[in-house]
């Protein structure tokens, strides 16, 4: 499941409405509204239901929306405990990435807001085979792709879904 659509969708259960929750989050209705249709088919059923202008959060939806919070609280906070534990650590020797091709550009600020300012960044890019080798060899603390090699000793974990497509 998205934690952002979850996220965006606790802001149109606490607004009840998309225009508002839209106007909070910087975002279109229509782009806010296809992220809670795409909520709707990951989770199986509906949140909102239309209502004369506006929309009705479904009971699921608010069932959804009282356990999502504590855990969207629980994850926010999951980034600077880990940050403060490892603060001297980072501030001592760089933390080595490895990526593949877009990774290093679409990823890079979303990994830089969680880390101290004093933390310093070796960043390498890789293609697969050669980043779970890197990883096993300890040049790369991390390796970010979208083309997992199955490699002994090293465990994949899916962190994101994007949708990636063609802009001209």
């Amino acid at each position: 499941m998205d934690s952002n659509r979850l996220g965006y969708f606790l802001v149109v259960s606490e607004t009840g409405s998309i225009r508002r929750a839209a106007e909070l989050l910087h975002l279109s209705p229509a782009a806010l509204s296809k992220a809670i249709k795409q909520l709707e088919v990951e989770v199986g059923f509906a949140l909102v239901a239309p209502s004369g202008r506006g929309i009705l959060v479904t009971d699921e939806g608010r069932e959804l929306a009282i356990r999502a919070k504590p855990l969207l609280e629980c994850l926010s906070t999951l980034a600077k405990s880990v940050r403060d534990r490892y603060k001297d650590d980072f501030a001592h020797s760089p933390i080595k990435i490895g990526s593949f091709e877009v990774f290093t550009t679409h990823f890079l600020d979303q990994i830089l807001q969680y880390l101290p300012d004093t933390a310093s960044i070796l960043l390498r890019e890789l293609i697969p085979g050669e980043m779970e080798k890197a990883l096993l060899d300890r040049e790369i603390d991390f390796g970010l792709t979208y083309i997992p090699i199955p490699t002994s000793g090293i465990e994949h974990q899916q962190v994101a879904t994007i949708e990636m497509g063609l802009f001209g």
